[in-house]
Parts: structure tokens; sequence; C-alpha cells
């Protein structure tokens, strides 16, 4: 009746107006909202109690327009239903492509899980998480077990893991046809289902497109990161391309010209008396002389590829450095000759697979008994006269390899002198070991966050070099003496001079601890691996990081350079070693074969062409080292292993395969392992590049050292 009213004052006070039409414009929420509110005020006035009631009741269900209100979804069940839609999608895809797409399904399970503890609803988000992450355990095992410990909204801010994925963008690689599907498939659906998964996509999620054709999924493609897939950190931001890498010098340091000159002549010195002793013999024949080989195989000169001398200063040479170039000489003439042979394996129905090539390098092991779990990490020194152990008890174990009394230079100091020494300074655990090239001074690294330099000729401690702020876990010697590198729990790695007690350079960048550090051959680099799954190469002058390694899914326990500088292999956490070109800065390839461990060392032979492996699966492995030939980088997976029969003068791979499906996981009594201790139903099968197996008797191999002659040296501490 008011708006009726109304509509008849305003036409009486306009008569020259043109009547007015009937609005088509629906009444605003205000006014619709006043209109019912009298309407109800007028039948409350009346009486009529139900007719009051049932209008209010229908007002309930309106929103403030006057529109129906829809009853909202929660999150979970938004999130679970969009979420399986996903994968249901990704899984009936063509094979082609499915390898590629569930690397989109990760970060897109990690961003829901944290949205639904971070919107106050734990039991929900622990339900979607228990429902969902079993299918990423073989890739991301790691940074599930960090993501599981969060049970409230504010673990979401607190939670190491969970911070890495809200302040950084998971990189994925796709395909043009895989990122057109997926493409096609957000535009098909959207709603609150499909926006929920476009949101992480956008805000949390760094797409890249290559144009190349997809791999088809080789069988272990699953358990495989792919290019450039993960969190990278803070390089990489303009995505996989390697044109925008910063330069790079692999060749190994050139001589110094007055070196070379005495080495020739102490080379030529000692062919001249090789002659005299030759004449007289019936045999003519002999291979290079010791100054041909010198030339052809050891001299270092400057070429483009090298670094300068002066960018690394480095003392003057000493008549030490004179023997040790004459003794490279001679170990290089004597070497074992790791030469390519051809191996027919037999796969386990007892058919003839096709053959792997490689060599197979004997092995000397050193067992360590009645430890008491307390040993850390053990050493060989270079010119294998000694051996040296970290122990959990604050101390370092020198050991003579030779059964020779470690006679010390001070005499005062020779009372009982046995085949051992035992350092004592720290006041910690003792992590890291090593030994200068010339075993004159030995390092190690320690819990109490410094690093102590020892004479291995007084058997004394004489530097203390402080400077972390947390453990450290590793340290390791320059090829030359002089400088070494450290590697901590702070997350940065340091680079140090022994005649200063303050680091040179400080390496930061990596996102979780340090654990390893390794040196290029030309002294001009440093490689750091780290819990956050990824490598790094800094560069010595400048103390940046010039290549970042991303491909891990789990913590990197070791990495060694090859000879020649060119290529870096790298062990992690879940039992796989990658290849990486340097240069390239990507992954040529990954191995497979250990049990699904972690593996705590690595060797290169002398050419730079086998690789031997020491892990926590009792076990000792070879590998021949080349770039693989598959469409995909480690996907050339087979039942082609081989297995070593150690009968006291080694032996030939016999015909048994070396799938660790209980044999050596077994031996090391872990079984093959899962999430929660579960027994994994997937076998780790061994890549074709994988050439023997050396099993030991429940011994983890702590490390693995070829000598100078191309023979393997390896220690461990016996776990009854």
């Amino acid at each position: 009746m008011a708006s009726l009213g109304a509509a008849a004052s305003g036409a009486a006070g306009s008569s020259n107006q043109p009547p007015s039409t009937p609005s088509t414009t629906a009444p605003t929420g205000q006014n619709s909202q006043n209109l019912n509110n009298i309407v109800i005020e007028y039948l409350s006035k009346k009486g009529y109690v139900k007719t009051e009631a049932t209008l209010r009741a229908e007002m309930a269900s309106l929103d403030s327009d006057g529109r129906p209100i829809r009853p909202k979804e929660d999150k979970y069940s938004q999130f679970d239903k969009a979420y399986s839609r996903l994968r249901s999608w990704i899984e009936n895809s063509l094979d082609l492509y499915k390898p590629e797409l569930r690397r989109i399904a990760f970060p897109v399970f990690v961003h829901m899980f944290l949205s639904l503890m971070r919107n106050g609803v734990p039991a929900e988000a622990t339900k979607f998480f228990e429902t969902y992450n079993q299918e990423f355990q073989s890739k991301h095992s790691f940074d599930l077990r960090g993501l599981s410990t969060i049970t409230a909204a504010h673990h979401v801010e607190e939670n190491e893991t969970a911070k890495l994925y809200t302040e950084n963008k998971y990189n994925v690689t796709l395909t043009a046809t895989s990122h057109g599907l997926l493409m096609g498939y957000l535009t098909e659906h959207g709603g609150a289902a499909g926006d929920a998964v476009i949101s992480i996509l956008n805000t949390n999620v760094q797409l890249y497109k290559v144009d190349r054709q997809p791999s088809f999924g080789f069988s272990g493609d699953d358990d495989m990161m792919g290019d450039n897939e993960g969190i990278p950190g803070h390089i990489n931001k303009d995505g996989p391309s390697q044109k925008d890498l910063p330069g790079v010098k692999l060749g190994l340091m050139p001589m110094d010209k007055d070196l070379i000159a005495d080495v020739e002549f102490e080379l030529a010195a000692e062919d001249a008396r090789e002659k005299e002793r030759r004449e007289g013999e019936l045999s003519t024949t002999s291979g290079p002389s010791f100054l041909e080989t010198f030339q052809q195989h050891i001299k270092r000169e400057e070429s483009e590829d090298t670094p300068m001398r002066d960018d690394i200063p480095l003392p003057p040479y000493k008549q030490t450095d004179i023997d040790s170039e004459i003794k490279a000489v001679k170990d290089y003439r004597d070497r074992f000759r790791l030469s390519t042979i051809t191996l027919q394996a037999k796969t386990q129905a007892g058919t003839e697979g096709p053959p792997m090539t490689g060599a197979l390098p004997s092995v000397l092991t050193y067992t360590f008994h009645n430890t008491n779990d307390n040993v850390h990490r053990i050493a060989f020194s270079d010119d294998t006269t000694l051996c040296a152990t970290s122990h959990a008890e604050s101390y370092i174990r020198i050991w003579s390899l030779k059964g020779e009394k470690l006679y010390s230079a001070n005499a005062s100091e020779n009372e009982n002198v046995g085949t051992s020494r035992r350092y004592v300074g720290h006041s910690g655990a003792v992590y890291g070991i090593s030994f200068t090239p010339d075993a004159k001074w030995l390092l190690s690294a320690s819990e109490d966050k410094s690093i102590r330099m020892w004479s291995t000729q007084t058997h004394t401690a004489l530097v203390a070099y402080k400077g972390h702020d947390s453990p450290v876990w590793d340290v390791r010697w320059g090829p030359f003496g002089h400088y070494f590198a450290s590697a901590s729990w702070d997350r940065t790695a340091r680079i140090w001079s022994t005649e200063k007690i303050a680091p040179l350079r400080i390496l930061a960048g990596h996102l979780e601890s340090v654990n390893k550090v390794a040196w290029h051959p030309n002294s001009a680099y440093v490689f750091t691996g780290s819990t956050d799954k990824t490598l790094r190469m800094w560069d010595m002058q400048q103390g940046a990081s010039v290549r970042l390694f991303n491909g891990h899914t789990s913590p990197v326990r070791c990495l060694e350079v090859s000879p020649n500088g060119q290529y870096l292999a790298s062990g992690a956490d879940d039992g796989t070693i990658n290849i990486w070109d340097i240069k390239m800065g990507r992954r040529i390839k990954t191995m497979r074969g250990h049990a699904r461990v972690p593996i705590w060392c690595l060797s290169w032979s002398v050419e730079g062409q086998v690789l031997v492996s020491g892990a926590a699966d009792n076990t000792i492995r070879v590998w021949s080292v080349g770039e693989d030939k598959g469409n995909n980088a480690g996907n050339n997976s087979g039942t082609v292993g081989a297995e070593m029969v150690i009968n006291g003068i080694g032996g030939l791979p016999g015909d048994a395969t070396t799938k660790v499906d209980g044999s050596t996981a077994a031996a090391a009594g872990l079984g093959v392992l899962g999430a929660k201790g579960r027994k994994d139903k997937k076998e780790v099968v061994a890549t074709n590049d994988h050439l023997a197996v050396y099993y030991t008797k429940k011994t983890p191999i702590y490390t693995v050292k070829f000598t100078q002659k191309n023979l393997v040296l390896a220690a461990g501490a016996y776990h009854p």
C-alpha cells in the first residue's frame, strides 16, 4: 500500500510528463528487506502467527538481494572433489603424456593440504593428507615426512617444509602438447572445484612450456623428477633455458712453467737410468717413456678453457710438488687399465640379456669392528699409507695401512707407539675428515662448530678455524692443498686458507643444511650438496653460485667431480645416483641399483669412465659412466645387472640380476622400505649402466676411493 501511494503522488505532481512505464529493474536489496519487515510487523499486529513464521522461514533462505541462498560446499569436499577429478583426468590420459601430467598433482596436493590446515580444519586436512600422500612417497618422501608433522594452523607458519612451499614457486616443465591438454582441462572444468586448482597453479606453480616431443614412459619414470621440477631456490628464475648461465672454465689448472721444466728434467734423467737398466735385456720393446707419458697425459698448459693461475693464488712450488708429479707419472704408467670389456649378462629367466660394457676393478675393503656405532666418517690418504676415522666421542683415530708404527717428529712423544694414534681436541662429535694430497696434514669438522688442522708428522693439533654458527658436517682439502672448504648445518659452505683463521668466502644460498662439499680439479670452483635436494656450483674467486643442479628427490649425501672436470656425480638418501653435465647445468642420467637407503660415498676412476659407490645397503657397486643414449635421462632401466662373486681372487658377473627385492636389502637388515616402515611393493631394478656389485657382511660402506693405479679402497664399520 505504501508503495502504491508513493507512485500515485508522483503522478499527480507531474501532469505534464508522459505516463511512466512499469520499471523492469528489480527492487534493491534494501527496499526488499524493508518491505518484508513491514509485512512481518503487520502480520504480528493482526495475530497471524503461522503466516508470520512461514514468512520468516522464507526470509532465512534468501540473501540480502532476495535471491535464494545456495548451500555452500565445505572446503574439504571442494578440494577433495577437485583433486580426485584432476587425478582421474591424468590417469585417463594417454600413456605418452601421463609422466609429465602427473608432475602437476604434487604441488596441487601440497597447497590444498596447507590451505585446509590454514583454515582451521586440521581433522579434514589430515584426512586429505592420509588419503592421497601414498602416491608421492617414491619421489617426495622427505617432504612428506616434514608435512606430516603439521597438525594445527600455526604449524604452517613454523614448519620448514611448509615455508619452503609457500615462499617459493614449484617448477614444472611440460611439453607443448601436455601444456595444451592441461589448459584445455582447466578451461572445461570450471566451478568451485576447478577454480581451486586454477588458483593454486596461478599462485604457487611456475609452468614452463618446451617445444619437444614427450619421452615415452619407461619403467621407473614415476620415481624420477622431471627436468627443472621442484623448488630451485633463487636461481633460474627465468626458467630452464641454459643460454643465460654464467660462463665457467672447466679446464685443469695450468702448471707453473718452472715446475714443468724441473719435472721434465727429472723425468729425462729417470728415462736415461731406465734405458741403462734395459741394456742387455733380450726384449727391446717398451712402452712410452716417463717424459712422453708426462707430456701426453699429465702436463697441464694454458688454454681458453683453463682458469688463470693468478685467479687462484697458490704458494710457490716445492721439491715435494716435483716429487708428487713424478709419482703421478709413474702411477699413470703402472695403473690398472680399466679397458672396456663386453659382458653378456643373463636375465632371471636364464635368457641372455643385452650386452653391457664396463670394467671390473679390484676392491680392497677394510672393516672396523667393535665400533659401538660411533664411527661417523672414514678417509684414506691419496698415497694410501694412512686411514683416519672420526668418532662421536669427540676424537679422531689415524691408522697406518702399512702396519708401521706411527712415530712422531717430536721424540718425546714416541713412548708406547703403535700402528694407530688418537687425536683429541674437539668438544663435540667429529664428522668430516680430509687428508692433504701429500698426507702431511689432516682436517676435521665437528659438532662444536669448529674445524681443526692436525699434523700427521707430530700428531698434534695446529690450528682451530671458527666461524660457522652450527655443527660442521664436512670439510675437504682443495686439489693443491692450501685452500679447503667446509659445509655446515647453518645452511652455508665456507672457503678457508691455511694462512688465515677467518673464512675467505661464505657461500650462502641453500635453503637447508649443507651436507657435503667437493672441489673441482682446477680449484676454481666448489660444489655443495644440501638437504634441500639441490647441488650448487660456486665460483671461488667471486663467492657466487654459478650453477644450480635440481633433480634429486631426497637430501644429497655425497658428490664427486670427474677427473677431467666435466661431470659431477651425486648420491642421495633414496639410493639414486645422478650424473650431471657441469657446463650445461643439466642432469645426464640417473643410475639405480642400490636399495632405497642413503648412498654415502662415490669415487671416479683415473680415466673418468667408471664410478664406484658405497651405501648403507652393505654393498659396493660399479657403474659405467657415459651419457644415456635413451630418450629420457635416467630411464634406461632393465634387469641386466651383475652379481660379483667374492672368492678371494675377484670374479666375473654371475647369472643373477640385481633386483633389490630382498637379496641386497635383506643382507643389510633393511628390507626395501617405503613410507612408515612398510614393505614397498616396488622393486629396485638396476639400470643398464650397473656393472657389478660387491657384497659385505653387515658392513655399510662409509668411503670408497680409486687410487692413482685404478684400484679401489673401501671401508665401513661392521654392524652386528
